[in-house]
């Protein structure tokens, strides 16, 4: 099951999402298209469903978060204008179903520009409507369901509506983000309210926090946190002769040159039970995630305490490709699984904010750099 997006020129893709942790309630990014109208209908069309979702208590958590949509198989630049925002209105709440333990047993295909990231966004008008929902023919089948703007209704070729029905694909005109909402969510029921707590819970909460105070007074400052650190973080290069830095010590700006015929790896050792994260980003802006990565490391998250860890392995390193000038390494390291989304807000945020943004999102972090030369 997907969700996919029309675009005027019968070309259709699925939208894929992302989300993690941000120290925002709700960030949006699209990452694979640089166009400031598509972002902004992104942003519309999720958040507009985020208030609708809240509203009907399906969506309740206090947790803020960041979302991503990437356009899978689509050139980068290809998609433009905000036709796109109905789309991504559904892909958020359909991935939110899914999370939540009742996954849509049917796909969907949508186009609708959104007014604003209110509960109430009314879904305006698109061009190229019979191009559009021509495009989704070749996708959808029996059981699937298209959404488009109620005000395109009467615009659509009478041929076109026939091979609709013919396929017993359901095509669902809709005036409002909201009732856009309510039929994708048919025959989910809303969350339950909360309850308020009663006299016998408040109780017990009272005697749990007098209790823990009293064992906070008597440890005193003999309780502390573990610090989250490396005991061991090293990079091992060879060109030709092996040589290491430690980067624990080292200082983000090295002066290390290497060349295309050089190779390198890394030794790692956590002081405790952690889940690391390897990103490189050439002079290109080419982005790749070395760890962890079945392409280049049998070694996978998470790493144990007090264990080194060669990666990609002992006998086998990374190689550089020809493209010359910095290369930037970025090591992550969490408590708890990111499934490698921190690459995504990597890709997405300017150099200058990168550090700062990250860092109040894992409990490590250290960048390097070094030159590729001819």
């Amino acid at each position: 099951m997907g969700v996919f997006a029309l675009f005027e020129d019968n070309t259709i893709s699925e939208l894929l999402m992302g989300s993690y942790f941000s120290d925002k309630p709700i960030e949006v990014f699209v990452i694979n298209q640089d166009n400031l109208q598509i972002e902004a209908s992104a942003k519309k069309g999720t958040i507009s469903v985020y208030h609708i979702l809240r509203d009907r208590r399906i969506l309740i958590e206090n947790k803020k978060q960041a979302v991503s949509y990437e356009f899978k198989d689509l050139a980068p630049s290809k998609a433009f204008g905000e036709s796109a925002g109905l789309a991504f209105s559904l892909k958020f709440a359909e991935e939110i179903c899914r999370k939540k333990g009742n996954p849509l047993p049917f796909s969907i295909s949508a186009t609708g520009v959104i007014s604003d990231s209110t509960a109430d966004a009314v879904v305006k008008r698109v061009n190229g409507i019979n191009e559009k929902l021509q495009s989704t023919l070749g996708i959808l089948k029996k059981g699937d369901k298209i959404f488009y703007p109620k005000e395109n209704d009467a615009e659509i070729d009478s041929n076109l509506r026939e091979r609709i029905m013919t396929s017993q694909i359901e095509a669902i005109p809709v005036s409002t983000v909201k009732e856009a909402i309510e039929s994708l969510l048919k025959g989910i029921p809303d969350g339950s309210p909360d309850k308020k707590p009663g006299r016998k819970y408040l109780l017990i909460l009272m005697a749990i926090m007098a209790l823990a105070i009293i064992g906070y007074r008597v440890l005193g400052n003999n309780v502390s946190k573990k610090p989250f650190s490396f005991q061991e973080m090293e990079f091992h290069y060879y060109n030709p002769q092996h040589q290491y830095l430690n980067l624990i010590e080292e200082d983000s700006n090295s002066n290390l040159s290497l060349s295309s015929k050089d190779n390198y790896q890394f030794k790692i050792k956590p002081d405790t039970k952690c889940y690391l994260y390897i990103y490189q980003i050439d002079s290109s802006g080419k982005f790749d995630i070395l760890f962890p990565n079945v392409k280049y490391s049998r070694e996978t998250n998470p790493l144990k305490e007090g264990v080194s860890y060669w990666i990609p392995s002992e006998d086998t390193c990374y190689y550089l490709d020809e493209k010359t000038g910095e290369e930037k390494l970025y090591f992550l390291a969490s408590s708890r699984s990111s499934n490698n989304l921190f690459s995504e807000k990597l890709k997405v945020l300017p150099v200058e904010k990168r550090k700062e943004t990250i860092q109040k999102m894992v409990d490590f972090y250290k960048e390097f750099r070094f030159q590729h030369i001819d």
